[in-house]
């Protein structure tokens, strides 16, 4: 099947960490309690929050891990119990934007971006292995960045090919990649 939905936003307490203005699905298959299959989700006006801490950590990864439940007590003859599962096709996330906050950095930095589109496929939850995603994205002031490669949620690490087109890279944004981490620029 399809569904559509509008106006979501996804909080952490009362702070808005992302917001979606339209999600449509198609080739849904869900079986209940708790699996579903997507073919395709297309997502149209994002926006996302993303914050590391000072401590390196980043709040929006809380949305993602599961809550942990009190062991319940078993009972005689209770159902078995459905893990929950998400399998995904494809994704694309188009005219999305985001506020990336870096504060485990020196002096923090902050990055506001619009016009972002992404692709995602095979993507699996629980998180199970490296997804492939690819970014087109304008940077601020001039030019563009697209990147391709592996989004890997169950490690919590990135390893992305990126290109930037007509972006002057200066000390400043050099120092917006923090102690450990590592950008190689190669011109085009």
């Amino acid at each position: 099947g399809s569904a559509a939905l509008a106006d979501l936003v996804f909080a952490d307490g009362d702070r808005p960490v992302l917001t979606v203005g339209r999600i449509e699905t198609a080739g849904l298959d869900y079986t209940w309690p708790a699996t579903a299959a997507i073919d395709r989700v297309h997502m149209k006006k994002s926006w996302v929050h993303i914050e590391r801490q000072p401590d390196g950590t980043l709040p929006i990864s809380r949305l993602f891990t599961p809550a942990r439940a009190a062991p319940a007590e078993p009972t005689a003859g209770a159902a078995e119990t459905r893990k929950v599962g998400v399998t995904l096709r494809h994704a694309m996330f188009a005219e999305g934007s985001a506020t990336i906050v870096h504060a485990a950095v020196c002096t923090s930095a902050r990055i506001d971006v619009a016009g972002v589109r992404l692709t995602a496929r095979d993507f699996v939850w629980p998180a199970r292995g490296p997804i492939p995603v690819q970014v087109d994205m304008p940077t601020p002031g001039a030019g563009r960045l697209t990147a391709s490669g592996q989004l890997d949620l169950a490690a919590r690490a990135v390893e992305m090919q990126v290109t930037p087109t007509g972006v002057d890279v200066d000390a400043t944004s050099r120092r917006a990649l923090g102690p450990g981490s590592t950008a190689t620029m190669r011109p085009t």
